[in-house]
């Protein structure tokens, strides 16, 4: 079946012209670096030695050093205790806000989000660096076992969970308020949640800031974005770097796939309903648009249209006084006799609710009657 209005091409080719600019974006932001840096962990070679071809050299290498794997080790202990929080914390806070009230609601919004947006690793790390200080008391006072290599693993973990607990509970809480809206847990709930859990470990496995500002280049506390900076950058070693690289961009693909593929068979959306709408209620309406938020005017176009001099105009209001129009309040005249104008032709007796005759053009008032007439209007008095 075809559509009855055929495609205009030149709206097909606006619409491609208007896409052309993200498509190229994206191709010299994320294609071609991707591709560069997939190929480049098959080679060998740095700034010093020629670049050559390796094959799966690199990939063997990694597999088979211990710094890898214990690289690996640091950066999955490090999301333990911020999916935690994302899990826990975020939907009872997030509850606890929807129950609170709009205003409440309101506050804890603009707080989150101020959260999130002043948020920065590396004034967070520069920050605990204090505690390395001889008289540093207190909390920060736990950066100093990051110059032990034997407990530096174990204090980068708490300092990270501490630092990234209120980054993390903001953003929880704003992705499960609008699943839990209502007090009661949906379906849409889990959903979120495991979205939620995709994201904090995505985020995880980029970790990278807070310990190279603390620790500078200390193996013990070496996450794999730290190591892929160390082959790369200090030891110039770019191919190993590049596969540190291509397996962890695999790892963060496979999770964004997964991502996808749960929202899209989950049918996971947003829908505005309006305040008066019951809780859990299938039947939803979106709620007007801003610019739909203007109010009627004070002539309401719904109520009853009433002949006014020959012309249509709207009924008053309850309670107000009526217009003193001989077509609006009675066939007849209020002296008895048959009314002037437009009815002077309307049939009485048992046809009398029927529509009036067109008015005659030939019959037209003197100028003193139409004034007479219109300040009788205006004033609301009877003639």
């Amino acid at each position: 079946m075809s559509s009855p209005i055929p495609p205009r091409t030149g709206a097909r080719a606006l619409g491609l012209l208007l896409v052309l600019p993200a498509l190229v974006g994206t191709l010299i932001t994320l294609v071609l670096p991707t591709a560069q840096t997939i190929w480049l962990s098959f080679q060998s070679g740095g700034v010093l030695r020629e670049i050559s071809y390796a094959g799966t050299a690199n990939y063997a290498k990694l597999f088979g050093d211990d710094a890898s794997w214990r690289a690996l080790g640091l950066t999955v202990s490090l999301i333990g205790f911020p999916l935690l929080v994302a899990l826990v914390v975020g939907p009872l806070l997030a509850l606890a806000l929807d129950r609170a009230g709009t205003w409440v609601r309101r506050a804890g919004r603009v707080l989150l989000s101020l959260a999130v947006v002043t948020f920065s690793p590396v004034a967070v790390a520069t920050s605990w660096l204090r505690g390395l200080l001889p008289e540093s008391s207190g909390l920060v006072a736990l950066a100093q076992e990051l110059r032990d290599p034997a407990t530096a693993p174990g204090a980068l973990r708490l300092i990270v969970a501490a630092a990234t607990f209120g980054l993390v509970c903001a953003l929880a809480v704003i992705a499960f308020l609008p699943a839990l809206r209502g007090g009661t847990p949906r379906a849409a709930a889990v959903v979120v949640g495991v979205l939620v859990a995709l994201a904090v470990v995505a985020a995880g496995l980029q970790t990278f800031a807070l310990g190279q500002v603390l620790t500078g280049a200390q193996r013990a506390t070496q996450t794999l974005a730290g190591l892929q900076y160390d082959y790369a950058f200090r030891e110039a070693q770019f191919g190993l770097g590049a596969a540190v690289a291509t397996l962890t961009g695999a790892v963060l693909g496979v999770l964004g796939i997964a991502a996808t593929v749960i929202a899209v068979a989950s049918g996971l959306r947003i829908t505005l309903t309006r305040k008066d709408a019951p809780a859990g209620s299938s039947a939803r309406r979106a709620r007007p648009f801003p610019w739909q938020w203007a109010r009627r005017p004070a002539t309401d176009i719904n109520r009853p249209p009433v002949m006014m001099a020959g012309r249509a105009r709207t009924a008053p209001r309850t309670g107000s006084r009526p217009p003193t129009c001989r077509a609006a309040v009675s066939p007849r005249g209020q002296d008895g006799n048959r009314p002037r104008g437009p009815d002077r032709d309307r049939p009485r007796g048992p046809d009398r609710d029927r529509p009036p005759r067109p008015a005659s053009r030939s019959w037209r008032p003197d100028r003193s009657e139409r004034v007479r007439r219109r300040r009788a209007w205006r004033s609301g008095s009877p003639r």
